[in-house]
């Protein structure tokens, strides 16, 4: 999009559209942090503050450093976390209190 703009539009207008484009991707970066910081909030029952569930997500920006140690480490992390949310899945289906019946 970025080379179509380049070449469709006056070259006086191609600041203006960096400019809006960085705007537009800090929008949707602060929404999903904000979003998570929320998340995070609500499912410990307001024990993490805002300030420290906020910098939860955020640290999510480590994962991009372990790109000078090649793709198969972020792979294997990325393994890791979903294999620990499938984990969670199946301690709270088979060992949790199965909901009653209500007549």
């Amino acid at each position: 999009m970025a080379q179509c703009c380049r070449d469709w539009y006056p070259r006086w207008t191609r600041w203006a559209h960096w400019l809006l484009c960085e705007l537009a991707i800090g929008a949707c970066d602060l929404a999903e942090v904000l979003g998570s910081a929320v998340a995070i909030n609500l499912l410990t029952h307001n024990h993490i503050p805002m300030l420290w569930a906020s910098s939860l997500p955020a640290s999510t920006f480590l994962l991009c450093t372990l790109q000078r140690f090649g793709m198969r480490s972020i792979e294997a992390i990325v393994l890791l976390l979903v294999a620990t949310i499938a984990g969670c899945y199946f301690i709270e289906i088979f060992f949790c209190r199965k909901p009653t019946r209500v007549p």
